[in-house]
């Protein structure tokens, strides 16, 4: 398939998950480069977190450059393990930063609990795979795939921990009395609110071209945000509080 192959809508889908991705990478690598500087392992937990997050689009991207650069299209087996195997990863790295600075105390047993659930999350998967991968998912369209219950009710479970533990860590940012961690604050459930609000909205709406490229939009936009929440530059810093 070529570039005249495809419709606007698959198009942009694959344009636009390519930029957020390579934003995401980007800001990711980013992030954990900073552990370098002030030696935190949370940091490089913080940059794997939005690496592995994006890994959702990831077999968008592939499918899409297959089809335009060589004419191939990636097997659906492939392209659910692709955009399913990470999200476990992400989630994992996000608890052990979350909790590593907001209840230190208690890291071990929640990284442990949240390591159980995702291990055993993938080996159901991988079985669920090898006995008919339609029950993880399939594709309606050329472009378009329907997920099933079992990785929808993990993601779900994902994102809503994501934003609990989101809104628990930001709030106490908020309650700062220095002014620039308050600003990081602010920045990071920016980031949380935006990605839930694109990620929902691509799994529960038909999206028309514009909406996608909106809710794309969003996505880096909540990609930017999770940075500065996390490291924010001095000038940027200076000129908000004044």
């Amino acid at each position: 398939m070529t570039l005249e192959g495809l419709t606007q809508l698959d198009f942009l889908n694959g344009i636009f998950s390519l930029l957020f991705i390579l934003v995401a990478i980007v800001i990711g690598i980013k992030l954990i480069s900073v552990y370098f500087k002030y030696q935190k392992i949370e940091m490089v937990t913080v940059g794997l977190t939005w690496i592995f997050l994006s890994s959702a689009w990831w077999g968008i991207v592939i499918l899409f450059l297959g089809y335009v650069l060589f004419d191939y299209r990636i097997g659906t087996v492939p392209y659910l393990i692709i955009g399913n195997i990470f999200v476990p990863v992400a989630l994992v790295c996000w608890i052990y930063s979350f909790s590593s600075m907001t209840y230190p105390e208690y890291k071990k047993k929640i990284v442990l609990i949240y390591s159980i659930i995702s291990i055993v999350y993938e080996i159901f998967l991988i079985i669920l795979l090898i006995i008919d991968y339609r029950l993880i998912g399939y594709f309606e369209t050329e472009f378009y795939l329907v997920s099933e219950i079992y990785p929808t009710i993990y993601q779900l479970f994902a994102v809503v921990t994501a934003i609990v533990t989101g809104i628990i860590f930001t709030k106490k940012a908020l309650e700062s009395e220095d002014e620039e961690i308050r600003w990081k604050g602010r920045f990071l459930l920016t980031a949380f609110i935006t990605f839930t609000i694109a990620a929902f909205a691509e799994a529960i709406i038909l999206l028309t071209p514009l909406l996608l490229v909106i809710m794309r939009i969003i996505l880096i936009f909540s990609t930017f945000a999770y940075y500065l929440g996390f490291f924010l530059p001095k000038f940027v810093s200076k000129w908000l509080i004044s």
